[in-house]
């Protein structure tokens, strides 16, 4: 039986996310609040005009531009001035309606004015419907380094409308799957096994793609319900992050976030096989599928150096030593502290003269 909604307890609140079927009940959701304010990706705001042609006229709609490079204290700066310009307070409904960038943005603002007001979100993008919808973080960018400023906020509900996603380029497509393969090799062999469906029908939003969805929100619901703030088995969730920021910095985000992480769980599993902390038959039936299906020109060129010095900016490390997320089975994941050494370069240096060059 096919979900339709999901329930996620947090700390301060549990919160719904549930999936319309048109973009008519969409529309019905919003129009359903007063004294609203709706903070909107431009992209979505110029290409879907029969939704916001068809809202109610006296809320008040601000569009921003929502990309890695706009995810920073000016844009946070220009949502604030929008909340302060349209007098939005604590009765105020803050619907944001965007991908993960947007969602970044518009729930730090919310988290920082009034000391915090609720905000529901609308997710567009595959990899926010499927991943970053829930869990509460929020973050920016700081000095070209990836999220150095964060909060957790969670959101008052989430509303999903596949339709989004017909307009919704290959590669962000591509970016959400990576995001769907972390989740999947979390959960273990019996998510892993259907794999293979999931994608060779990558671009095709059917009912199948609903259900992966919701399969992939509850594989991270049992995560942030136990660990909300990011402290223990949260951190698995970290698996491929720390060398896919690092391949984000080093294109100028020109590699979208779920493909940068695909390869950065490729990255660190080739390190794990070198440290024989996996197997090797595992390695290449994981390889296989990010090479086929996470391929990006815009690793070619990147300098194994560049790519360890970015590293070093991971929140996540402590005391010189990365912290990274290794598999070691499917469905088994540790943390383990690597030392930034000469042999961590030699693994990366090797790994990138197989694959990027």
């Amino acid at each position: 039986m096919i979900k339709n909604s999901l329930e996620i307890k947090s700390k301060d609140k549990s919160y719904q996310v549930t999936m319309l079927n048109t973009i008519d009940e969409l529309i019905e959701e919003i129009n359903s609040f007063s004294n609203v304010i709706l903070i909107v990706d431009d992209f979505i705001f110029k290409n879907y005009k029969y939704l916001f042609e068809n809202l109610n006229k006296n809320l008040t709609v601000v569009s921003i531009e929502a990309s890695e490079e706009s995810k920073n204290l000016q844009s946070l700066e220009f949502v604030l001035n929008a909340f302060q310009s349209n007098y939005v307070n604590k009765s105020t409904t803050i619907i944001g309606i965007g991908g993960g960038i947007l969602q970044d943005i518009v729930f730090f603002a919310s988290h920082v004015y009034y000391r915090g007001l609720d905000v529901y979100f609308i997710p567009t993008t595959l990899l926010a419907m499927c991943d970053s919808c829930i869990g509460s973080k929020c973050g920016l960018n700081f000095n070209g380094f990836k999220n150095q400023i964060g909060a957790f906020h969670s959101p008052a509900k989430v509303m999903i409308w596949l339709g989004f996603l017909k307009s919704l380029p290959k590669e962000d497509f591509n970016s959400g799957y990576g995001e769907i393969l972390k989740l999947i090799l979390i959960s273990g062999k019996e998510s892993f096994k259907k794999l293979k469906f999931i994608f060779s029908n990558l671009y095709n939003i059917t009912s199948e793609l609903h259900q992966y969805i919701f399969e992939c929100l509850s594989i991270k619901k049992m995560f942030i319900e136990k660990d909300e703030f990011d402290v223990g088995i949260r951190r698995l969730l970290n698996y491929g992050h720390t060398f896919g920021h690092a391949l984000e910095l080093a294109s100028n985000y020109t590699i979208p976030h779920g493909v940068a992480v695909a390869r950065g769980m490729d990255i660190v599993n080739y390190i794990a096989v070198k440290k024989e902390l996996m197997g090797k038959i595992l390695y290449d039936e994981i390889h296989n599928i990010s090479i086929e299906y996470f391929y990006s020109d815009r690793v070619f060129g990147i300098c194994p150096k560049v790519l360890i010095e970015n590293t070093k900016k991971d929140k996540k490390n402590s005391n010189g030593m990365l912290n990274l997320v290794f598999l070691g089975e499917l469905g088994n994941l540790f943390v383990k502290p690597i030392q930034l050494d000469s042999e961590l370069n030699a693994i990366v240096s090797s790994y990138i003269e197989e694959n990027f060059c």
